[in-house]
């Protein structure tokens, strides 16, 4: 069997090829690791705290998030921690960390050395990283144009308007009359956002991307009548009914 990793020796590995020898309490301060992480350090490191790590090393080495993560919608665990959501998310959908088994990322499963020295290859240089296939969006999600969303609106106040950014940027402005049910809240539970699986939903984000993953889930859940409408910044300079 392939010797496991501890929380220490990642940590250490990261420090001298990623993030130039930095001491701890830098480390703590760009929120690199958590006093968690220090804390536990003598035990084999799992692959979600590992993907927290390695996410948090590409975001200090300026190399922004994935707006679209959609391949990552097959992980069966994906959403088994809310908190490891976007982590996980965005270091598969990269290509930096495979799934361990098919279709499971593996959350609570530890990683090899040779695992943790390839993550830190992949993030070091993109020629060695493996970028799985973006998911496609179930059939039965409606795409609607801006023109044709604003007008059923306009016509229908049944309709249920959700916002699934995260409750920070929804605070930063957002549609009139959307609620917020952030995407990784409607993972937990799909049925939150309302009982009735005939009602007519509208979905958003900023690009699109969030909310067609979340109509997907939706759909999945036996919802019949979900729609994506165009994002914030798709929508800029055509929507008036931002606040």
């Amino acid at each position: 069997m392939e010797e496991l990793i501890t929380g220490n020796g990642f940590i250490e590995k990261m420090r001298e090829s990623l993030w130039g020898n930095m001491e701890d309490e830098e480390a703590l301060r760009r929120g690199l690791i958590t006093d968690l992480d220090r804390l536990h350090g003598e035990k084999a490191i799992r692959r979600s705290q590992a993907a927290r790590i390695a996410h948090h090393t590409l975001l200090y080495r300026g190399e922004p998030d994935e707006a679209d993560w959609s391949a990552a919608r097959g992980l069966k665990d994906l959403y088994s921690c809310s908190t490891c959501v976007n982590h996980i998310a965005q270091v598969f959908a990269k290509g930096i960390m495979e799934e361990q088994t098919k279709g499971l990322f593996g959350v609570d499963e530890c990683i090899t050395c040779s695992q943790a020295q390839e993550t830190i290859r992949r993030i070091a240089d993109k020629s060695f990283r493996r970028v799985p296939k973006r998911s496609d969006v179930p059939e039965k999600v409606r795409f609607l144009q801006e023109g044709e969303a604003q007008r059923m609106l306009g016509e229908d106040r049944r309709i249920l308007l959700v916002d699934v950014r995260s409750r920070k940027d929804y605070a930063q402005g957002h549609r009139q009359g959307s609620v917020n049910v952030p995407l990784k809240d409607l993972a937990l539970n799909p049925r939150m956002i309302c009982a009735d699986t005939q009602a007519v939903i509208f979905l958003y984000c900023a690009r699109g991307y969030q909310s067609a993953l979340a109509a997907g889930l939706l759909v999945d859940a036996g919802y019949k009548n979900v729609s994506v409408i165009p994002g914030l910044q798709e929508a800029e300079g055509e929507y008036g009914g931002i606040s």
